[in-house]
């Protein structure tokens, strides 16, 4: 799977978590080649043995510290991760929650009126409609979570 665009206007929940679950197969496949090597250093049989699994301990360490310093994939892993423990328990995360960006969400807010039939597009109430009072009166409903430096709203 692709990463997550940093900044997009919208984003699905259904889509970072696949993402999500994506990185951390990769995650679990470093550690677990760390813990299968020191299972073999534990039933090695001489000092050469030892010697081998040592070196390829040290490999794979070397290998899960690269990719939690220095790998774009890291990075996303864990803002993935900080954002579903702050959000993913609310609205219909598992269902696909739209997570709208901040600075999109009076323009969000104006279409779901105009798909809703509340506000019929270019009609005389739309002329006259504060958009952005409507935006702060729905804006009750929503709420804000962070991800990659940009601010979203999703359904509370």
């Amino acid at each position: 799977m692709n990463p997550i665009t940093a900044g997009a206007d919208f984003l699905n929940s259904r889509d970072l978590q696949k993402r999500f679950e994506s990185l951390k197969d990769d995650f679990d496949c470093l550690i677990q080649e760390v813990r299968d090597t020191l299972e073999r250093v534990d039933v090695a049989n001489d000092r050469d043995d030892v010697n081998t699994e040592f070196e390829d301990l040290g490999s794979a360490f070397n290998s899960l510290k690269t990719w939690i310093e220095d790998d774009d994939d890291s990075n996303e892993f864990f803002a993935l991760k900080a954002l579903i423990d702050e959000a993913g328990g609310y609205g219909d995360w598992n269902g696909g929650e739209t997570l709208i960006r901040e600075d999109k969400f009076v323009d969000y807010c104006r279409a779901i009126a105009y798909d809703c039939g509340d506000v019929e597009r270019d009609g005389d109430l739309d002329k006259y409609m504060d958009w952005d009072k409507y935006a702060a009166d729905m804006d009750s409903d929503y709420m804000d979570v962070e991800f990659n430096d940009h601010t979203y709203k999703m359904r509370a």
